[in-house]
């Protein structure tokens, strides 16, 4: 192989590398100002009509980590949803917020609400997975 080719290559394999990992280390939510606490990401599965929505969030301040945060996740204009479970995983720092959503809700964008502001979840991109997959995500934008 010439020298030209080797450089040329390597120089793509580096920027392959810097754009996975601005992928993967950027904010879920950038918009989001002062938050207590930062989405790291959303894992999702299909349980026949309905999702499972498990929200990991890392608390970004010390005071945050002693009590699960109050969130309610809001679907464009529908009534606001209580978690239906709440974890406190104590090795990783952070809580896991568990919400059952029904597939129709799935269609539109969805937010965090908490009693000081609120954090992006999913944009409004139309979703679905079939029956019994699941995906993890750490952007707004799913596209299974």
């Amino acid at each position: 192989m010439s020298r030209k080719i080797l450089t040329s290559l390597l120089v793509f394999l580096s920027l392959v590398c810097a754009f996975s990992a601005w992928q993967w280390w950027r904010p879920y939510d950038p918009s989001a100002t002062n938050p207590a606490y930062g989405i790291e990401q959303v894992s999702v599965l299909n349980d026949h009509s309905f999702y499972w929505l498990s929200i990991y969030l890392k608390p970004l301040g010390e005071n945050s980590l002693q009590f699960p945060p109050k969130a309610k996740l809001a679907i464009e204009n529908n009534h606001l949803l209580e978690p239906a479970d709440v974890f406190h995983d104590t090795k990783n720092r952070r809580f896991i917020l568990k919400y059952w959503v029904d597939e129709h809700q799935m269609q539109y964008a969805s937010h965090l609400v908490f009693s000081d502001g609120m954090l992006r979840v999913k944009n409004e991109n139309a979703f679905s997975l079939p029956s019994g997959q699941s995906r993890i995500f750490r952007q707004l934008s799913w596209n299974p």
